[in-house]
């Protein structure tokens, strides 16, 4: 087997199947690949770290009367008015709202708005119960809508809390985030509410997986690809800013309109809205798919990509749906959702020739990759191929 490029932690059988196909579309004008970005191309995700970033810095330029409007958009007002928890029925978005937006109104008086901010400023507000009870209840908010609410074209998006911002101040917060992120252990970060400021929605307890690497074996595979001519495509949910800003620091290769994310508005004094743009697709599930067809098809004589790269239910539709690529890498996130159906398959073709589903294996612990199809979860110190494999 003729070999591309340095193997280094790929399972074996991946990367035999990686090399295969390398050696079979070099040089087709017409080949190309899709790849996920967050916890595909990276290990944790990007805009995750960058909303973190944002409001461990406090860097937000919204009024508390603006930051409270993008929390209760009008188009999610029915989404709003339920519990996040069928055990506390005051645990609603709307109370949730009104308390971190209670608590921004202390933060933006006492650090935002402030001529005279300064480090020492941020680590002393940081200290107070509104900013433990602001950081709690925001994450778990963030992590609630960002998991079950669905956002559409040309509406607004309850978490686009960096609105205000101009693209290039954007730019320079996404760097800086990367950087932090990038210094951090893997480890899990609990954020607990005071109990003094208990508001509308009681106590909160949030939770963060901290950590971010851009792996040298994704690295690789993007350049050599680059260099073979095979087209590279990252289809993300995080925004396209983002992702550029990533893709460009870090070694990846990809042109910019190679990379499609989700696409915000901006207002005419260039700054960002906290809404969705109305033509450009929601790229996740069957979004995914929607900008294959649209936007990547028409460029390669309407043929099918390739291969495609992904970790979880948000890739699923697209693998379901181009029933000709030649493969499908599954960077095992020991899910037990539908995107363990592609898992099975890729389990039981398993060395055979020509298979269309392979498993990759991870270190969650470590921030990459295994030379294995068997994963380590966070806090485990064996792997598995399914949840249930893994020993307690």
């Amino acid at each position: 087997m003729d070999t591309y490029f340095h193997q280094r932690n790929w399972e074996d059988f991946v990367y035999q199947r990686l090399n295969e196909i390398i050696a079979k579309y070099r040089h087709d004008p017409d080949a190309y690949v899709i790849f996920d970005f967050d916890n595909t191309s990276c290990f944790m995700d990007i805009e995750d770290n960058f909303m973190i970033y944002l409001m461990e810095h406090l860097g937000y330029k919204l009024s508390p009367e603006e930051f409270h409007q993008v929390l209760t958009d009008d188009f999610f007002q029915k989404e709003l008015a339920s519990s996040f928890d069928a055990r506390r029925p005051e645990l609603t978005g709307e109370n949730l709202a009104a308390d971190i937006a209670e608590q921004y109104s202390y933060l933006y008086d006492h650090y935002i708005s402030r001529s005279d901010k300064n480090e020492e400023l941020l680590v002393s507000v940081k200290e107070s119960p509104q900013y433990q009870t602001f950081r709690a209840k925001l994450r778990y908010f963030y992590t609630y809508v960002n998991t079950y609410f669905v956002r559409q074209p040309n509406k607004g998006w309850l978490t686009y809390l960096f609105a205000g911002h101009t693209v290039e101040e954007l730019r320079q917060l996404a760097k800086a985030s990367l950087k932090e992120a990038l210094a951090r252990p893997f480890e899990q970060v609990e954020f607990r509410s005071s109990d003094q400021l208990p508001g509308r929605s009681g106590e909160v307890r949030a939770f963060f997986q901290s950590g971010l690497r851009f792996p040298q074996e994704l690295v690789d595979l993007f350049q050599v690809l680059h260099r073979s001519q095979i087209s590279v495509y990252i289809v993300s949910a995080s925004p396209k800013e983002l992702v550029q800003v990533a893709v460009e620091e870090y070694g990846y290769q990809v042109p910019e309109d190679q990379i499609i994310g989700m696409v915000f508005q901006t207002s005419q004094e260039g700054k960002i809205l906290p809404q969705m743009a109305p033509d450009s697709p929601i790229t996740r599930g069957e979004g995914k798919t929607q900008a294959i067809q649209e936007v990547i098809m028409p460029r390669h004589h309407g043929r099918e990509p390739i291969a495609m790269f992904g970790d979880s239910l948000g890739d699923y539709h697209m693998m379901k749906t181009f029933k000709h690529a030649d493969l499908n890498v599954l960077f095992n996130r020991l899910m037990n959702d539908n995107f363990r159906n592609l898992v099975e398959q890729a389990v039981q073709q398993y060395r055979q020739p020509q298979a269309q589903f392979v498993l990759q294996g991870r270190d969650d612990n470590q921030g990459c990759l295994r030379r294995s199809p068997e994963s380590i979860p966070f806090g485990k110190s064996s792997g598995g191929l399914y949840p249930e494999n893994i020993q307690e």
